[in-house]
């Protein structure tokens, strides 16, 4: 079985990633042990375990794009990585976004459909919402707003290197936007009587499966992933 290594306090997240029947868990203080330990391994030439990446929570976002040799480019956009791959025998890690397409799964599983003609917005500042931008651009959505902090230069930044015209304004205007990622509350909003609310544990559900996709090249057990999701509420 696949072998990853964990840097987190969320505990939530790492027993997603346990209950995905695709990779084991091994656990790490920071990513700079994570890779540390695998640099060590590598040097004395061990090949068990064989650590295919590492896997964050928010709180090492910065931690994992800093510790990375590259990075893809829909990471380098956001500005932030939840994934680092290794690549083999190969000296360093590679950088990646999941959490973008954990939002796009959980608006998708929430409207049955794979794109969103419609008006988007995302309210906040910050990684999420950065990683809400990319999200919402995924889905084809006709236009973008957000509500961003006071002073913050950094959201139109991203939305600029995501190549999108972002435009502000009021939260109170969104309260009938079809489709709303909301980084204050790590919530995917679809605004229509049948659909509801998406909470985060969707978002974050789709967060760990994406994981789990991209280092071990498997797919997950979302049904026993769900059952664990369900027990933690």
């Amino acid at each position: 079985m696949t072998c990853i290594l964990w840097v987190g306090e969320d505990s939530v997240h790492l027993r997603l990633l346990e209950a995905s029947g695709a990779v084991r868990v091994e656990r790490a203080a920071s990513v700079e042990e994570a890779c540390a330990r695998r640099a060590d391994a590598l040097a004395r030439g061990k090949t068990e375990p064989a650590w295919a990446g590492i896997a964050v929570d928010a709180a090492h976002y910065a931690a994992a794009m800093q510790a990375a040799e590259l990075r893809d480019g829909l990471a380098e956009a956001v500005g932030f990585a939840d994934t680092l791959a290794f690549a083999g025998p190969l000296p360093g890690a590679y950088a990646f976004c999941a959490r973008v397409g954990g939002i796009v799964a959980a608006f998708r599983e929430a409207t049955g459909s794979l794109c969103r003609s419609d008006d988007g917005a995302v309210v906040g500042s910050g990684p999420e919402a950065w990683a809400g931008l990319a999200a919402l651009t995924q889905l084809r959505v006709r236009r973008l707003v957000a509500h961003t902090e006071p002073f913050d230069a950094a959201t139109p930044a991203v939305a600029h290197r995501l190549g999108i015209e972002l435009a502000t304004a009021d939260a109170a205007a969104f309260t009938g936007a079809p489709v709303v990622y909301s980084a204050r509350e790590l919530a995917a909003i679809v605004n229509d009587d049948e659909k509801g609310l998406v909470v985060n544990e969707t978002v974050a559900l789709h967060t760990a499966a994406a994981q789990v996709r991209l280092l071990a090249s498997k797919e997950p057990d979302l049904e026993t992933m769900r059952n664990v999701m369900r027990s933690a509420l």
